[in-house]
């Protein structure tokens, strides 16, 4: 269970080279290497790790004096929301300006062992490729949150 989010116009190289780029090796024939994922891009996140997600941004927003609730509703749900494009550019804005130290206090809070630098990057790579989701689903018209 979780969330699978589309972009909403199709681009069969655009996709590939976003799965490539954050290693979604599922979509790829293991002997070929050739994409077999849909043309639409894609990114999935499961029931947690899009409440981390939610909830960093939310923090995130706070500290920049943004107002994204209406993102973050259809981030809520996976019924079919549309995100538009301005949507999507300004989230994926405020993600990247997120200073490094910051990201890391907001994933502190979630990780087991506050210790282990592995569990930190690991949420700083979430982040970090949903903000380049978000830019990539903007050349495509947006995205949809199934």
């Amino acid at each position: 269970m979780g969330y699978d989010v589309y972009s909403v116009d199709a681009d069969a190289q655009k996709s590939a080279s976003f799965a490539k780029r954050w290693k979604y090796e599922w979509l790829f024939d293991k002997e070929s290497q050739e994409f077999k994922g849909d043309s639409r891009v894609y990114f999935r996140a499961n029931i947690w790790g899009m409440s981390r997600i939610r909830e960093v941004l939310s923090n995130i927003a706070i500290t920049q004096h943004k107002d994204i609730e209406d993102f973050l509703k259809k981030f809520s749900w996976n019924d079919g929301d549309h995100v538009s494009v301005d949507e999507c550019l300004e989230v994926a804005a405020m993600i990247d300006s997120c200073p490094l130290p910051v990201l890391e206090k907001f994933y502190l809070e979630h990780v087991q062992d506050p210790s282990s630098k592995e569990e930190l990057s690991w949420g700083i790579r979430e982040i970090r490729e949903f903000s380049d989701y978000l830019k990539t689903s903007a050349e495509l018209g947006g995205c949809e949150v199934y």
